[in-house]
């Protein structure tokens, strides 16, 4: 069934129907968020050009050094909201790991050399000479200034709404322990307890935030920041080493408990518990842990749904053997994609819809197709819609 399911998205995707976001009215209220966010954002960017201007002073790597935790401290404080509504932003340009980089959506844009708050800190704690860190250093942290200044017009009109504000709060409790606190975020100074202090800080300033909007939950929300604090101090006794935190009590005392006591109040509030185009994360979820806590459809490429529905299946597994889709009525998706052979032709090269002819190439699995960013051998097609064109349209294939 779930091949089908799959197959279903690559013969008729147009059958599933539009996927819709609910929109959110942005109320007055809600501007809170945005102003807050704001703020913390031209902090970020003035905390940027203040290590500009420390870097031109510095004498050693351990003034480098003091200086970048400055900036990444600041960086924390909106990290969370950035990444909630703009992960591509903050893994291509500000925060991603410090590796060659593929932009997912644009096949145009050569491959990204390692970049960004991570490579800093990688670069500034590596045994490289001073003088060769501080050029290296230069470079990019112009470049870091550049994206951010880039982006903060357009991150400072977002709807960003209560609802989403606390989302992104869940959101910061994954990134947290699984990319801040293991030592991913900071490869070379392992200073994740300290960055984490800042997470917590910024989370205390919007709930308070939501605490003026909503005055009748006070004891809830109370109860949240009481908890953000002991989560805090609960780093901090481990003396900001890694290696000496207690993972699995810090994971069960409090990142799941802020995580479930953070969905409690949304939905306390009012507000419906969704996931979000840009997350992976099944907002429904209670517990890092949880079986459905990942949204595996928000990794396949296709732009309609639903999946599940059993009249598009049963369509979708009529039309991939229905020859009816090629001019000729000689072809259909089965005569290249043998279910049998893995949905793949075992062929050296595809047989046409011509005697005697063969395509270029051989036809590909359909396991879990759905699941990848481009298709074809040569990765032509960067969606399923465009791959079935591809098929529909090839004069040796359906020629329709």
């Amino acid at each position: 069934m779930k091949g089908f399911m799959l197959i279903c998205c690559l013969i008729c995707p147009i059958l599933l129907g539009f996927y819709i976001t609910e929109k959110e009215g942005k109320s007055d209220t809600d501007a809170v968020f945005n102003e807050q966010f704001t703020k913390d954002y031209d902090a970020t960017i003035e905390q940027t050009r203040i290590f500009i201007e420390q870097m031109h002073k510095a004498e050693s790597k351990e003034a480098l050094q003091t200086a970048l935790l400055e900036l990444r401290k600041s960086y924390k404080k909106i990290e969370f909201l950035l990444d909630y509504y703009e992960p591509e932003f903050v893994y291509l340009y500000i925060n991603g790991g410090p590796l060659p980089k593929l932009h997912k959506e644009d096949a145009a844009i050569d491959i990204i050399d390692p970049n960004g708050l991570q490579y800093l800190d990688e670069l500034i704690y590596s045994d490289e000479s001073f003088e060769a860190i501080l050029k290296e250093t230069s470079r990019e942290i112009h470049i870091i200034k550049m994206h951010l200044t880039r982006g903060r017009q357009a991150f400072s009109n977002e709807n960003m709404t209560l609802k989403k504000t606390i989302e992104a709060m869940r959101s910061a409790m994954v990134r947290m322990f699984t990319l801040g606190l293991s030592g991913f975020d900071t490869p070379g100074s392992a200073n994740g307890i300290y960055e984490s202090s800042s997470v917590f800080q910024s989370l205390d300033t919007y709930l308070n935030l939501i605490n003026n909007i909503h005055p009748k939950k006070t004891k809830e929300i109370k109860a949240i920041q009481d908890a953000v604090y002991c989560a805090d101090d609960f780093l901090k006794d481990a003396n900001y080493s890694l290696e000496e935190l207690d993972y699995m009590s810090f994971l069960k005392s409090y990142i799941n408990p802020l995580y479930k006591s953070l969905a409690d109040l949304q939905t306390d509030l009012g507000y419906k518990l969704e996931n979000f185009r840009t997350h992976a994360q099944n907002y429904d979820s209670e517990n890092l842990f949880d079986e459905d806590f990942i949204n595996t459809n928000h990794f396949a490429e296709f732009t309609h749904k639903d999946l599940d529905n059993p009249l598009s299946i049963k369509l979708g597994r009529y039309l991939f053997y229905d020859p009816a889709l090629s001019k000729n009525l000689n072809m259909s998706c089965a005569s290249c994609h043998d279910p049998s052979k893995a949905f793949s032709d075992g062929q050296p090269k595809s047989f046409t819809n011509t005697a005697g002819q063969y395509t270029k190439r051989n036809a590909p699995g359909l396991i879990d197709a759905a699941y990848s960013s481009r298709y074809f051998w040569d990765l032509r097609s960067a969606d399923l819609e465009k791959q079935v064109a591809h098929v529909l349209d090839d004069k040796l294939e359906f020629n329709i």
